[in-house]
């Protein structure tokens, strides 16, 4: 007889990728609220317009009209807009338009020269008109934007003969000795995993071999970020980065509280950073139910400055060597932990949301079943001698006001 251990080795440590699967089940954000095959929501869009065109030739020190060409401006006559360049704040009035140009005359004179065909960046602020004047007949129609994802169908078996099943094995894998537990246990956390990076790595297929075959990919949380989200380029270091980085958010409508998830490396210097802040740094503890035992017993450290409270954890997909770990090109993300909020039906909505399907009491949000024709379970009509694990899943990601949140990479 061998001298045996049995105790298995986790020679890589505990495998399992968490993360924002795990945070959104903590706030509530994973819902079953899907009906169809893409889910669809709304998003607003800023109330407020810039005119940034092309300027026409300007002299300095002349109070000459010039034209701005912007194709479907907002501006209307009399609206009173910025113009800025370096240092200056040039107000200036527009006195004519057309649907593709508008012209602007400024308040004394332009202190500064722009060369024809120059790219301005204006803002229209607000109006001004002369006595017993009319009303404009020109108006500003609302806009919203329609956003939708697809949903993501992932799937995964695991399979084992019915002999393999009466055979000991030689480690002990959570307290059990069966030969396949290993197998069927580690085929739970890969999808686990998988569908963790599903929705975060996901694409919509825009490859019509790709879509030729009915796949129309999901758009994944890093995704989403790229295309409107607000990115942090390369580590956060310092407070001078977090301060450029709340002013970032400020004209975003950033929210007051950020769950960060990041790579070691990350850690380390929000660690040093922390280290150097003083009293004021003390987050709310909001997100944990004003709970500084909460969020310590869910591994979160934070802290607070420029009235907006961040806390940290680690993210192993980080710092897997076999996955994101292989590359130094995602560093971490920033998710606000505030809601959107109706003001008249005084629904809310997280900024971040997993929808499964589900319709008349069939949720497709985790289906896990055994066939086979072994061990009390007999449903394979050609007698397989063997048993099968599935599971099978049908879920999307919903990552609402993407600016608001922050991809690090």
């Amino acid at each position: 007889m061998p001298d045996n251990r049995e105790r298995l080795v986790l020679t890589y440590g505990d495998q399992a990728i968490d993360g924002i699967y795990g945070l959104l089940y903590l706030v509530g954000a994973i819902n079953a609220s899907g009906t169809a095959d893409n889910v669809q929501w709304w998003e607003d869009t800023r109330l407020f317009n810039t005119a940034d065109g092309t300027i026409s030739q300007v002299t300095a020190g002349t109070s000459a009209s010039a034209t701005v060409t912007l194709a479907s401006h907002k501006v209307r006559v009399n609206d009173v807009v910025l113009i800025y360049k370096g240092n200056y704040v040039i107000r200036t009035q527009c006195t004519a338009r057309t649907s593709s140009t508008f012209t602007l005359a400024p308040a004394s004179e332009w202190p500064v020269a722009f060369s024809s065909g120059e790219t301005i960046n204006a803002s229209i602020t607000f109006n001004t008109y002369a006595q017993g004047t009319n009303h404009p007949t020109d108006y500003i129609e609302s806009n919203i934007v329609k956003r939708t994802n697809s949903y993501i169908i992932l799937k995964d078996t695991y399979t084992a003969t019915g002999s393999a099943m009466t055979n000991r094995a030689w480690v002990e894998v959570d307290g059990k000795r069966q030969f396949y537990w290993k197998g069927e246990t580690d085929m739970r956390k890969r999808y686990a995993g998988a569908l963790e990076m599903g929705h975060l790595l996901g694409e919509t297929y825009t490859n019509s071999t790709l879509t030729g075959l009915n796949l129309n990919g999901t758009q994944g949380y890093f995704a989403a970020l790229e295309d409107r989200g607000t990115i942090h380029g390369g580590y956060i270091e310092d407070l001078a980065d977090i301060e450029d980085l709340g002013e970032i958010l400020d004209q975003e409508g950033g929210a007051t509280e950020y769950a960060c998830y990041a790579k070691n490396t990350q850690l380390n210097k929000i660690s040093r950073l922390m280290a150097s802040l003083s009293g004021e740094s003390t987050p709310s503890y909001g997100m944990f139910n004003n709970s500084k035992d909460m969020m310590l017993e869910l591994d979160f450290s934070g802290f607070k400055h420029g009235g907006r409270s961040f806390y940290f954890h680690n993210w192993k997909l980080m710092n897997d060597k076999q996955l994101l770990g292989r590359q130094d090109v995602y560093k971490g993300v920033m998710v606000p932990m505030d809601t959107i909020k109706d003001s008249k039906m005084g629904t809310e909505a997280p900024l971040l949301e997993i929808n499964y399907k589900n319709e008349g009491g069939y949720s497709r949000e985790l289906e896990t079943w055994q066939n086979g024709s072994v061990n009390g379970v007999y449903n394979n009509s050609d007698g397989f001698d063997g048993m099968r694990w599935n599971a099978r899943t049908e879920q999307a990601l919903l990552t609402r006001a993407a600016n608001r949140h922050v991809l690090i990479r």
